[in-house]
């Protein structure tokens, strides 16, 4: 897509540099009889590098978009699987209830394992055209990563329970109260976002909304 990208930029140029010297040539370059076969010969040459331009852009500006749509509903795919991921947390916390160790370690271990599958492996491709919002989706893969890591090592005895538990209260946390607001009702507006964005249509999405 990057590729993409960068192509229909220097096509652009170049299509723009080529008009500039055809104008250029007609209007202002002397039309003595010494100099007309060279003019001619100029604007031949000018013409077909504005006709090249002109349909490369058109292919390249084409993928570009088709490439962007593509990786858009990608992304939304996943958000809208990830809310789905995260709704039985917030179902079995919704109320002051018994903490369930081992329900806990299950979800997290089921939120690191889709993400680092779905986020981590294609974030590369999906931040080029994702800069000003990946924070939501990084911050959060962040920190299960963090989570997950300090599991291991109780499972290892190299840290105290306290140390891992301390760890899943702080997600748990932030998952509660990301800017004053659920975690999963922000990505599910970012959801909503971006399903514009691509012009995709995903039927009942106010399920998702904690």
């Amino acid at each position: 897509m990057k590729a993409n990208k960068i192509s229909s930029i220097f096509t652009m140029v170049l299509l723009l540099s080529s008009f500039a010297s055809c104008f250029l040539l007609f209007y202002y370059f002397d039309n003595n009889t010494n100099s007309r076969d060279i003019k001619e010969l100029l604007i031949n040459i000018s013409i077909g590098i504005f006709t090249g331009s002109f349909l490369s852009f058109i292919i390249t500006f084409t993928n570009y978009n088709i490439c962007k749509r593509q990786n858009i509903a990608e992304f939304v795919s996943i958000v809208n699987c990830l809310n789905v991921l995260l709704m039985p947390f917030y179902n079995v916390y919704k109320v002051e209830a018994e903490r369930n160790n081992e329900l806990e370690n299950f979800l997290i271990q089921k939120w690191y394992d889709f993400l680092f599958e779905n986020y981590h492996k294609t974030f590369i491709q999906f931040s080029f055209f994702f800069k000003k919002n990946k924070k939501l989706m990084n911050e959060l893969y962040i920190r299960i990563v963090n989570t997950v890591e300090i599991k291991y090592k109780y499972d290892f005895n190299l840290v105290t329970l306290e140390n891992y538990d301390k760890e899943r209260l702080e997600l748990f946390a932030f998952l509660r109260s990301y800017k004053d607001e659920l975690y999963v009702n922000v990505l599910n507006e970012k959801h909503k976002t971006l399903c514009k964005l691509s012009k995709l249509k995903f039927d009942n999405n106010e399920q998702y909304k904690a």
